[in-house]
């Protein structure tokens, strides 16, 4: 999943809307697959991992721009402090967090063998 991840981010060279669309699919897909799981910890890595590889994306893509203006352009800050990379005019269009996922904890049921009692 991650090298999958870090392959397509740092061999992209199209559109900013169609990079976040297709990062928004495998993280859908992944999000899916892994949610009956106690994914939340392997799901903050992913989101960090995420934002390391956009933001040396950015960097490869414009070599003279300083780092804060790169930040400024492409990510936004959410209420709780956290950057998302988005488009700069339509901040709807952004790449999914991970960690707002819904996950489902999976509690196995565990069964008693039942006794028949013999009639007599």
């Amino acid at each position: 999943m991650e090298q999958n991840l870090s392959y397509v981010i740092t061999k992209y060279r199209d559109g900013q809307k169609t990079l976040i669309d297709k990062i928004n699919r495998i993280l859908t897909g992944w999000a899916s697959y892994h949610k009956i799981t106690d994914a939340d910890q392997a799901f903050r890595r992913v989101d960090n991992l995420i934002s390391i590889l956009l933001l040396e994306l950015c960097e490869t893509l414009s070599p003279y721009m300083l780092r804060i203006k790169i930040i400024k352009k492409y990510f936004y800050r959410e209420l709780g402090g956290d950057y998302v990379y988005a488009l700069e005019n339509k901040l709807a269009v952004r790449v999914h967090k991970l960690v707002n996922s819904i996950l489902v904890m999976h509690h196995p049921v565990t069964t008693k063998k039942l006794h028949r009692q013999q009639v007599l």
